[in-house]
């Protein structure tokens, strides 16, 4: 019976020895690790040398890339209408500070681009079944407001 109690003691004191272990180990991989993010700002999120908007600019890190969040410093603030702390993050490489308002948890949706000629692509669509006619040069003058500036790039006889 005494036997029994010794075992059973040391069996006890080593698995909890190896309890403590194992989760030393993994709270120190957890850190060393960090957590994954996005950069959710759409024209880029600068990567500074300290947490301060006054520091040296780093890079620019492109909107929806994945980086790596290491660790997080000072109070919560707000920049242009966003909350959040200042996070030291790695991104290929670099380490630097970021603004963490600017982090998303998820990837964030693909940016649009707008299409700068659809006005006049639609219009000139509808000035293309007059162009026989005698109201082709009227329309394409109603059409111009909508393709000033953007000739080369819309125009299709240009392309």
């Amino acid at each position: 019976m005494k036997g029994c109690k010794s075992a059973r003691v040391a069996t006890s004191i080593f698995l909890a020895a190896l309890f403590v272990a194992l989760a030393a180990c993994e709270t120190e991989t957890e850190g060393e690790k960090g957590i994954s993010m996005y950069a959710a700002a759409q024209s880029g999120l600068i990567i500074r040398s300290e947490p301060t908007t006054e520091s040296a600019k780093l890079g620019l890190i492109p909107y929806g890339s994945s980086l790596t969040v290491l660790e997080q410093a000072g109070d919560t603030t707000t920049i242009l209408g966003r909350q959040g702390r200042w996070s030291k993050v790695e991104f290929q490489g670099i380490q630097g500070w970021v603004f963490g308002g600017f982090l998303s948890a998820n990837a964030p949706p693909k940016l649009v681009k707008e299409d700068k000629c659809a006005p006049f692509k639609k219009c000139y669509a509808k000035c293309e079944e007059l162009l026989a006619g005698p109201g082709y040069e009227m329309c394409m003058d109603e059409c111009y407001p909508a393709w000033a500036g953007l000739e080369a790039a819309c125009d299709p006889n240009l392309q």
